[in-house]
């Protein structure tokens, strides 16, 4: 058994691609991924073995998706409002995200997608004015 292989597992968490190691876990930012998958160029956080497995699981995008506040009710009667913010892929894909994640990439359907960049500071500045 080969001691130097280090213990890396990818799960999947609140829709987001996230690494497990003996030191706890990381979220790997949507440009490490797409450096790794699309243009080959690895990192600590995203190796070679690492995309080696990935693509085995998964179908990833180069294309962004776009983040769009919903505003929804939650009850039959309407009387309860709650906002989310929902991921949309071009083929109409959506998922709801997990804002306290500070995630820039989700996975839908088995298929990672990164954000359009800047999209998660404009959705703040949104929130912040209301």
């Amino acid at each position: 058994m080969n001691e130097n292989i280090e213990f890396r597992e990818w799960n999947i968490v609140d829709g987001v691609l996230s690494l497990i190691t003996i030191s706890g876990s990381s979220i790997p930012t949507a440009d490490e991924i797409y450096s790794a998958v699309f243009e080959h160029i690895y990192s600590a956080s995203v190796t070679l073995r690492d995309v080696d497995s990935l693509e085995k699981r998964f179908s990833f995008s180069r294309y962004p998706v776009s983040l769009n506040i919903i505003l929804k009710s939650n009850n039959d009667n309407g009387s309860r409002i709650i906002l989310a913010i929902q991921a949309k892929s071009e083929n109409g894909d959506c998922e709801s995200i997990s804002w306290q994640q500070h995630a820039d990439h989700i996975v839908i359907d088995n298929t990672w997608f990164p954000f359009t960049p800047g999209s998660q500071n404009d959705i703040q500045s949104i929130l912040d004015s209301a």
